[in-house]
């Protein structure tokens, strides 16, 4: 949900670089305590949730243009510290078929991993075991991704502009403008970049609402729809598999 798809040169240098810093030492920190613990044999699952995670993350939702990442659903199943692992993995394949730029690895990779933390410890410790299932798998994926895509939204805000935020279907301009058209706009964007963001906000429309209220309710539909698959497939395998989700740092 929270994957961020921003081409390479729209980040500032500092900002991109010190992403792929903090990225790279967690990646240190987390391989070395794969290697202290002997965790070689998980590898495997760290494959197979990699995969997962990709062919979920290409298929659109259809009724909302976003798609879904499974990334809490990772973190329960894998821990925090392989499900970091198979993030990084996804973020560089990813970044690589063009979803997003290869300056992107990084903070994508830290806003992934925040939602596999997050994930795992709110279905192991804040809801109890008391809570169905599915409820348990529910309220941690919808409260996740609240405080994800809230930290998402709000940086994007703050440092590309609202068009980086509106999904890729709600933000197309097919337009043909002659030259001196084009040189206006681009004096526009250039002196004043807020009126751009303004105007692309402005353009989201989504059943009855427009602007931030049909932003809101895209980004909502798509965490509770999240939020009942993840919801589903943790019943589901806690039924049949219930020794994979046991306790793992």
């Amino acid at each position: 949900m929270s994957h961020i798809h921003i081409p390479d040169g729209v980040l500032p240098l500092p900002l991109w670089i010190g992403s792929y810093i903090v990225m790279g030492i967690l990646l240190i920190s987390v391989l070395h305590k794969m290697k202290v613990r002997r965790w070689e044999r998980k590898v495997p699952y760290i494959a197979i949730m990699s995969a997962v995670m990709l062919i979920v993350m290409s298929i659109p939702l259809g009724i909302v243009p976003l798609h879904m990442s499974l990334a809490v659903f990772s973190g329960i199943f894998l821990g925090p510290t392989i499900g970091f692992v198979a993030i990084f993995v996804v973020n560089v394949i990813l970044a690589f078929m063009g979803h997003g730029g290869i300056t992107i690895i990084g903070l994508n990779t830290l806003v992934m991993g925040l939602e596999v933390t997050l994930g795992y410890f709110f279905f192991q410790y804040v809801w109890t075991k008391k809570i169905a299932t599915f409820w348990r798998g529910f309220l941690t994926t919808f409260f996740t991704l609240i405080i994800s895509t809230t930290l998402v939204t709000g940086f994007l805000i703050y440092t590309a502009g609202w068009e980086f935020v509106i999904p890729h279907s709600h933000h197309e301009h097919n337009i043909d403008i002659d030259h001196e058209e084009q040189d206006i706009y681009e004096h526009v964007k250039d002196t004043h970049p807020q009126l751009e963001s303004k105007e692309a906000l402005s353009e989201v429309n989504y059943l009855f609402a427009s602007g931030g209220t049909a932003l809101v309710l895209i980004l909502m539909i798509g965490i509770l729809l999240e939020s009942f698959v993840t919801g589903g497939l943790l019943a589901f395998m806690m039924e049949i598999r219930p020794h994979l989700f046991e306790k793992k740092l």
